[in-house]
């Protein structure tokens, strides 16, 4: 998000209804970010969230008569003192369960209703603004989303963002980006990601670098170049991507007399 709102294009707005504005600042300075594109707001009211962006749209928020010729450039007017701003480039909401709005009624933040709602609400602000909208959800202890299964068929992609705890050394930061649904593309790419920092290379720990060789870093923590007893280098395919992994047979000695083992 922070790279999306650059020069030439409008901010980025990250709404945190999980956060006080206080708390993702924090954050965002542990993680080097301090991109003056990047908009923080603090709120759980999805319809006060659609204001805020749909506010960017107005004539009156550039400081232009509505009949001006110049209304869609970008800069100062000519005697203005309202800077003009490009409308925003991305909206971002953390999380959808803890967003309510009028037409979900009196039901508590993160029910059924709410949550259809607060998505049917953020896809038609999508749609008459143009502005792309993320997001974020709680997901279930068996990796579904949380929420009705109707949201799932609202969004134009759902992607999940997989962590490894079974791993050690290099492997324990990757994760994984995987696509359930996307009507733009396919949904059998992988992303890979690491939140590795090493020292001196100017990264921030913390933050997802992109790993284009995930092959060599699954591989990096082998004793030995070369196939020894019980391990062997297998290609594992992960979506479209193939990915070459080590496998292991770790076998033990029998319990009780006999010269078996158990595998």
């Amino acid at each position: 998000a922070a790279k999306t709102g650059q020069a030439g294009q409008g901010p980025v707005i990250y709404a945190s209804g999980e956060e006080t504005t206080a708390q993702v600042a924090s954050r965002a300075s542990r993680l080097g970010i301090g991109s003056p594109e990047l908009l923080l707001l603090s709120d759980t009211s999805a319809d006060r969230i659609a204001e805020t962006v749909v506010g960017y749209f107005d004539h009156a928020f550039y400081g232009l008569d509505s009949s001006s010729s110049e209304s869609n450039d970008v800069g100062t007017a000519a005697g203005d003192n309202v800077p003009r701003r490009y409308p925003p480039c991305l909206l971002v909401v953390d999380s959808i369960q803890t967003m309510s709005c009028m037409d979900g009624g009196s039901s508590a933040p993160g029910g059924v209703t709410q949550v259809r709602e607060c998505v049917g609400l953020f896809m038609r602000l999508a749609k008459s603004t143009g502005v792309p909208v993320i997001l974020v959800g709680h997901v279930t202890k068996q990796g579904g989303v949380a929420g009705p299964r109707t949201v799932e068929h609202m969004v134009d992609a759902v992607l999940y963002l997989e962590g490894n705890g079974l791993g050690d050394g290099a492997t324990a930061s990757i994760r994984m980006l995987r696509a359930a649904k996307n009507r733009f593309g396919s949904a059998e790419e992988v992303g890979v990601y690491s939140m590795n920092s090493s020292p001196g290379d100017g990264r921030v720990g913390g933050r997802l670098i992109p790993v284009s060789d995930p092959s060599s870093l699954f591989l990096s923590s082998r004793m030995d170049e070369d196939d020894v007893d019980g391990c062997a280098v297998s290609v594992q395919l992960e979506g479209l991507r193939p990915i070459t992994v080590e496998v292991q047979a770790l076998v033990s000695g029998g319990v009780g007399g006999g010269g078996g083992g158990n595998e």
